[in-house]
């Protein structure tokens, strides 16, 4: 009988370094969906190819925390050439901290024409080189999390129209300091992003996000703007008020009493420190809410008798 390996297998840190005869992996590898490889010794992209275009079910591919630094269009045969063959099924592809340059990530979406999920983090960009004439619409998540030295909207614009089609993105860790107004429609079709421990002193930028008009899903934690609030409660409180479109922060969904709460709570604050300037989202708060009264401080503790 031939032995047919299990749909998802994984080979993580198992020294791989070369694909090996192709029809042996095609024999045991033909139900494989999920191959995971990350940490070996992968070098050439050449060898990607040949392992993942013998698997014909394959869905999902790891290749993080491979050496893929010297992968580009001049370092392949098989993958340059033109009779080479698409890999159709692939919608997942992972390749954080390989450090693999931005035409090795060209060459691989071209052959995988169906990717959906592009996982780039911790691979030390210091700026987006992608063929600006080429487009990816099946890409709908990319995640590009701890590239600190990506500090250039013009990357992002560059990232925007090179997968146009794009509904969430994933940049925490990077080095964007503003959300200006002028990149708001560069960002029109996100429905999720995540922009934690980006360093933003300014709420302005923050209040931009109400412009994106399909925006639901945020992560924002670790930015300097939140750090005058003494509370997580009160961080999360100040988002949700500000931003009424957010159904989900930080990974928690917003009920709609969380966001009643949230926004008398925000009218409260600035009713407490006349000091701060009132946003235009307090007066339509007011609005909306009416007169909030400070909540009444109540003495639990016991009774003291003479």
């Amino acid at each position: 009988s031939t032995l047919l390996l299990p749909p998802a297998l994984s080979l993580n840190q198992c020294r791989v370094k070369n694909a090996g005869p192709e029809p042996k992996i095609r024999e045991l590898c033909h139900n494989v969906e999920e191959l995971d490889l990350a940490s070996n010794n992968i070098i050439d992209i050449d060898e990607v190819y040949k392992i993942v275009r013998a698997m014909p079910n394959l869905r999902f591919v790891n290749l993080s925390e491979n050496d893929l630094s010297k992968c580009n269009r001049y370092s392949s045969k098989s993958i340059g050439s033109i009779n080479r063959q698409k890999l159709e099924k692939i919608k997942s592809l992972v390749l954080n901290n390989t450090h693999i340059p931005w035409s090795g990530v060209e060459l691989l979406l071209n052959i995988m024409p169906s990717i959906v999920d592009l996982h780039l983090s911790l691979n030390n960009y210091e700026s987006i080189q992608l063929n600006a004439k080429k487009t990816y619409p099946n890409i709908k998540f990319l995640y590009l999390s701890g590239n600190p030295k990506l500090c250039n909207w013009n990357d992002i614009k560059l990232l925007m129209k090179t997968f146009p089609k794009l509904e969430a993105l994933t940049m925490a860790d990077c080095n964007i300091i503003s959300i200006p107004e002028h990149v708001l429609i560069h960002l029109k079709n996100l429905i999720s992003l995540n922009i934690s421990n980006w360093p933003i002193n300014s709420w302005i930028s923050i209040d931009h996000l109400n412009r994106l008009p399909k925006l639901i899903k945020l992560r924002c934690q670790g930015i300097p703007v939140l750090n005058r609030f003494d509370t997580a409660d009160e961080r999360r409180q100040h988002l949700i008020a500000r931003l009424p479109r957010i159904q989900r922060l930080n990974g928690s969904d917003i009920s709609d009493d969380e966001r009643v709460f949230a926004e008398r709570a925000f009218i409260r604050w600035f009713i407490a420190n006349p000091e701060e300037s009132k946003p235009t989202r307090f007066f339509e708060l007011q609005e909306i809410h009416g007169r909030v009264e400070p909540l009444a401080e109540v003495n639990l503790s016991p009774p003291k008798y003479a």
